[in-house]
């Protein structure tokens, strides 16, 4: 989740004492012009200029030599906590309130309500090459481009298809899905019934975290080699490399 901060980094009862008497003040006046506008009863807006009028009564006191007693202090750190409070409480009322803006929420002193980023889906096809031919085992490895190893920021790995045949088929249909691989590097397993020296088609796409597919990217061919396997036919494996 991204929050966007325009003008101000945090609530204004947050920070230094300055800080928030000042926004208090804003806040109270404000608030007190209209409340129901801010889905606040009046009674509500009422209580709290009472609580700021303490709050900026207490802080004038300590801001001078003369009348800075150790009395004066706690009376002034009181009035900030139950401020401190309220402000808390209507601001959470404020952010509910549909029909105030969040330059209305900058004016208060209050962040705007936070937006979440949508993380753009993938548009480009991964880069496949072949790493391994061993019998029937064939290792891939699924990188972002040629060179890189990451894969693209909101993808949660890639999704194989495999096709057994002279030439790569032009319906995607016809490819046979291997499986989905979080790791840059994945091993398929082609059938015993798959003749040594057949022609097969390895291809790729990117999956998002939100279930969308980037556009496969063209086949790679690979030719099998000869030999049984001893592991389950179609097996998926996934390897740190």
């Amino acid at each position: 989740m991204c929050c966007e901060r325009v003008g101000i980094g945090r609530n204004f009862y947050y920070g230094k004492d300055a800080r928030i008497v000042a926004g208090s003040a804003g806040f109270a006046a404000r608030i007190n012009v209209d409340p129901e506008a801010y889905g606040i009863p009046p009674w509500r807006a009422e209580r709290y200029a009472e609580l700021d009028a303490r709050l900026q009564a207490a802080y004038q006191l300590v801001a001078s030599p003369q009348t800075k007693t150790p009395v004066a202090v706690r009376e002034k750190d009181e009035a900030l906590r139950a401020v401190r409070l309220e402000a808390a409480l209507l601001a959470s009322v404020i952010a509910a309130e549909a029909t105030v803006s969040d330059g209305e929420l900058i004016a208060l002193g209050l962040l705007p309500r936070p937006t979440r980023a949508r993380r753009a889906e993938p548009d480009e096809a991964p880069f496949v090459s072949v790493a391994q031919v061993i019998g029937r085992r064939v290792t891939v490895r699924i990188t972002a481009r040629s060179g890189e190893t990451r894969k693209p920021i909101g993808c949660v790995g890639a999704q194989l298809f495999v096709f057994t045949g002279e030439e790569p088929p032009s319906d995607a249909q016809m490819y046979r899905f291997e499986g989905t691989v979080t790791r840059k590097t994945a091993t398929i397993t082609f059938d015993n019934d798959v003749p040594s020296g057949a022609t097969a088609w390895v291809s790729a796409a990117w999956l998002s975290r939100r279930g969308k597919t980037s556009p496969a990217c063209n086949p790679v061919r690979v030719t099998i080699q000869g030999g049984p396997v001893t592991i389950p036919s179609g097996a998926l494996l996934e390897a740190a490399a």
